[in-house]
């Protein structure tokens, strides 16, 4: 059950570590390299998400409970890619980000791992902050260790939740694929049909 809920948390809580069906593979880096390599990092909770048209780029806006690093502002927009590897964000829930600033703004780096938020994880990054401690060691994996049992158990009611999510999506999705299957075929019979008409119509007239 302890390995069961670790894979949990690696899969579901933390986002690019390791995905077969697509041969992503990330080394587990210790929170301070993160932290380092970074240029900022935040406990936010998701208020907007905006869908860009023709891109796997969506814009995520946070209300920043907690600074660690950076000089950002409050809320805070991200281009987070919910692809094939990216992290997917859920309204009003509450995560710790590690984010790089480009050209565009901020956005989340292949391999970086996305936390929900517990109070364990805010208080290990506060130490990482102030660099006391040795929380910066830990990779996600004890990070996962570190959770205390209750926080554990909020993690599998959270991935619980997340699955029957998905399960709604691809049901969503199936059934809008359906829907447009089934307008293109009714187009194309009626193209046929009309066609059919009008050229009987054209032999007629002959």
């Amino acid at each position: 059950m302890k390995y069961f809920v670790i894979l949990i948390f690696i899969g579901i809580i933390v986002s690019g570590f390791f995905t077969p069906a697509f041969g992503l593979l990330c080394d587990p880096l210790t929170t301070q390299y993160q932290y380092t390599h970074n240029d900022a990092v935040f406990e936010g909770k998701v208020i907007l998400k905006e869908y860009i048209p023709g891109s796997e780029s969506t814009l995520v806006t946070f209300e920043i409970k907690n600074t660690f690093k950076g000089d950002i502002s409050n809320p805070l927009t991200i281009h987070s890619t919910e692809g094939l590897y990216g992290f997917k964000f859920r309204a009003e829930k509450t995560y710790i980000v590690f984010a790089e600033k480009t050209k565009t703004g901020y956005n989340i780096p292949l391999c970086v791992p996305v936390y929900h938020s517990f109070p364990s994880i805010v208080q290990g990054l506060h130490s990482v902050k102030e660099g006391i401690g040795d929380y910066g060691l830990l990779t996600p994996g004890n990070i996962y260790e570190s959770l205390s049992d209750d926080e554990k158990n909020k993690l599998e009611k959270i991935y619980e939740e997340e699955s029957e999510l998905r399960k709604i999506e691809i049901e969503n999705t199936q059934i809008m694929r359906n829907i447009i299957l089934s307008l293109i075929i009714a187009g194309i019979i009626g193209g046929i049909v009309t066609g059919t008409i009008l050229f009987i119509k054209s032999r007629k007239r002959k």
